[in-house]
C-alpha cells in the first residue's frame, strides 16, 4: 500500500472515530433487564464493573459506521465497519483494544497498528497528545448496551499486526 493511502486511511479513521464520540453529561440508567441506552462514555460503562456489549450506528453523509464495543474487567474492544460514501464507496474495518491504560488500534487496510497511552478525551481543548488519540475514555456516544457473557479472549492482541508507538 502506498504512503498516500496509508495517510488517508489514518486521517479518515481518526475523523470517523472523532465524529462518533460526543461530549455531554448523563447518568447511567440501567433498565430492569440490564440494558443501557443513551449517551454514555466508555468510562461510564467501565465503572459499572459488569460486562457489556454496546452497539451504535452513525451515518454522517460522508460515511456509515456500524460499531460494537465489548467492555469487561477494565478492558475495551471496539470493532467498527466503515463504509465511505465517496465516489469509490470503499469500506474497511477498524479495531481498538484498551487495556492496562494502553490503547491499541489497527485497520484492515494494512498489518500495522498504533499503540499509545489511553487519552481521557480526544475532544478539542485537551492536550495535543490527547487530541491526537482516536478515542478518549471520557467522550460520550449514543450506545445501546446489553449485558454480555464476556469472552476475555477478545482483548488479546491480534497476531500478525505490528504495533508502532505513537509519540506523546
Amino acid at each position: 500500500m502506498n504512503k498516500k493511502n496509508v495517510i488517508i486511511a489514518v486521517v479518515v479513521l481518526a475523523v470517523i472515530v472523532l465524529m462518533v464520540v460526543f461530549t455531554g453529561g448523563s447518568r447511567v440508567n440501567i433498565a430492569d433487564d440490564g440494558k443501557l441506552t443513551g449517551e454514555y462514555s466508555i468510562k461510564d460503562v467501565l465503572n459499572l464493573k459488569q460486562p457489556y456489549e454496546c452497539t451504535f450506528m452513525k451515518d454522517d453523509g460522508a460515511s456509515t459506521i456500524n460499531g460494537a464495543l465489548r467492555i469487561a474487567e477494565g478492558k475495551v474492544r471496539g470493532d467498527f465497519d466503515i463504509k465511505l460514501s465517496d465516489k469509490d464507496g470503499g469500506s474497511f474495518a477498524s479495531h481498538l483494544i484498551i487495556k492496562d491504560d494502553v490503547s491499541y488500534s489497527w485497520t484492515s487496510i494494512q498489518p500495522i497498528g498504533w499503540k499509545t497511552e489511553v487519552a481521557k478525551s480526544a475532544e478539542g481543548g485537551e492536550s495535543q497528545s490527547d487530541q491526537a488519540q482516536l478515542v478518549g475514555i471520557n467522550d460520550k456516544a449514543a450506545y445501546t448496551c446489553n449485558p454480555w457473557n464476556a469472552n476475555l479472549t477478545v482483548f488479546d492482541l491480534p497476531s500478525g499486526i505490528t504495533f508502532l508507538e505513537l509519540n506523546q
